[in-house]
């Protein structure tokens, strides 16, 4: 029997994907930047508009650059 991940989990993975692509992290968010994009998933944000909340966050926020 193989293992499949759960659809609500390859959903997440994709969001997150899509996210750090739209935002030039590649397809991979780290750090305080996955963590304001994973609480926009739960709350229903569209890719785009999380997008737009994450450019908003002051430059604090993002450790990666």
């Amino acid at each position: 029997m193989t293992s499949v991940a759960s659809p609500a989990r390859s959903t997440r993975r994709a969001y997150l994907a899509t996210i750090g692509t739209m935002l030039g992290q590649g397809r991979r968010l780290a750090g305080p930047l996955r963590a304001h994009a994973e609480a926009l998933y739960a709350q229903g944000f569209p890719p785009d508009e999380a997008v737009h909340c994450l450019q908003a966050l002051p430059p604090s926020i993002d450790e990666s650059t």
